[in-house]
């Protein structure tokens, strides 16, 4: 989906819709313009996404809060081998939280901050 700028909404949609989805295993969102709500919306599903190895959020505005909010769900997810997180404007705070989710895992093999 890279690149469809589908906005804030549409991640809230696609959210909505990949909710009960079991078998994703890539989730690419770079350059759509999902903004720190629509991470947060997103980062809501990713608990159950047992098959999921890459998540792309490269290029979002995902902010700090966004950033956060994927971190947690992600530090306990055992399949996720690469983040992208590139040019989100995630500061000080979303880096902190980046390192804490690196920290306490060892299957990412993989992350973009750029």
């Amino acid at each position: 989906m890279d690149n469809n700028k589908i906005g804030t909404q549409g991640a809230k949609l696609l959210a909505d819709g990949l909710a009960k989805n079991e078998t994703l295993t890539n989730l690419h969102l770079a350059n759509c313009q999902v903004g720190e709500e629509g991470a947060i919306a997103i980062s809501k599903i990713l608990g159950n996404k047992k098959n999921l190895l890459v998540l792309d959020m490269t290029n979002n505005k995902t902010m700090v809060g966004g950033c956060i909010a994927l971190c947690k769900a992600i530090q306990h997810h055992s399949t996720l081998r690469e983040i992208y997180l590139s040019n989100n404007m995630i500061g000080p705070d979303g880096a902190r939280h980046v390192a804490k989710v690196l920290e306490n895992t060892n299957y990412i093999t993989e992350i973009w901050l750029s």
